[in-house]
């Protein structure tokens, strides 16, 4: 069957042929768009954010490698709608950490289940830490904060990299450091207290 399409005479089959094509290359592209991550966590206010990271004596971005899902007697005091994990990250760019950091690095973090109380798959998503060091393990960190964990993005890094540039200059005040300091609540020193996996 042939269209008449102004003074030009088209074949049905070759516009079908076409329209198909069109849709498969359309089709393709859409399935070879990387995946975009949805955040895990709530967005810290400034202050909050400004809180964490100038106690955190680790400041590091990180890429998860393995997580391990810890559960029973592995994950007490579990707060309710959260998934504990053992993760074991690839250090990217240090932010702040004066006696340096190893380049792979294991630490124990909280995430919230998702809306149908599944567990997120955590393997090679980005994230901030604020940590403190652990004594005589140089490869293991501790957050400072069931918070102090976040979501990578360059406007997260941007906004700490301005908190800690700022709290480093002339005539900046001390902060608290450590695994408990500053306002922490019991609750929120758990990754902090001498407690950690075995096995």
């Amino acid at each position: 069957m042939r269209v008449r399409f102004g003074s030009q005479t088209l074949n049905l089959g070759m516009i079908l042929a076409f329209v198909l094509q069109c849709s498969i290359f359309s089709n393709v592209a859409e399935a070879a768009k990387p995946a975009v991550d949805l955040p895990l966590f709530a967005e810290l206010s400034y202050a909050d954010t400004a809180d964490l990271a100038l106690r955190a004596d680790i400041v590091a971005t990180i890429q998860v490698a393995t997580a391990k899902r810890l559960k029973g007697e592995l994950a007490p005091d579990l707060p309710a709608g959260s998934a504990r994990f053992l993760v074991e990250a690839d250090v990217q760019s240090l932010l702040r950490g004066s006696g340096g950091l190893a380049g792979h690095v294991s630490y124990i973090v909280d995430v919230p289940l998702d809306s149908r109380g599944k567990a997120p798959n955590l393997k090679k998503r980005r994230f901030i830490v604020l940590a403190a060091t652990v004594p005589g393990r140089p490869q293991e960190i501790r957050l400072i904060s069931l918070r102090g964990q976040v979501d990578w993005s360059a406007a997260a890094e941007s906004r700490i990299r301005a908190i800690l540039t700022e709290a480093s200059g002339p005539g900046a005040p001390a902060t608290p450091g450590g695994a408990c300091g500053g306002r922490v609540t019991s609750r929120e020193c758990l990754f902090g207290t001498g407690w950690r996996v075995r096995g």
